[in-house]
């Protein structure tokens, strides 16, 4: 059996802002650092431009 090498965190999302931003804070609070392998989120064509920001600012706090 192999052993656990990280979790995969998948959020689809189409404008849920404020929502996202609250999970993604939840989750790095709740769990190591060392026990996410990678947050992945996943957004509808039709998401605005103010969630598609949001997003990229996510992606630039927790890039490694």
């Amino acid at each position: 059996m192999s052993s656990f090498t990280g979790l995969s965190v998948i959020i689809p999302t189409v404008d849920e802002t404020k929502a996202l931003m609250e999970t993604v804070k939840i989750i790095t609070a709740i769990c190591a650092p060392e026990d996410i392998k990678e947050i992945l989120i996943i957004y509808s064509k039709a998401a605005s431009s103010e969630h598609r920001e949001a997003i990229a600012k996510l992606e630039k706090k927790y890039e490694e």
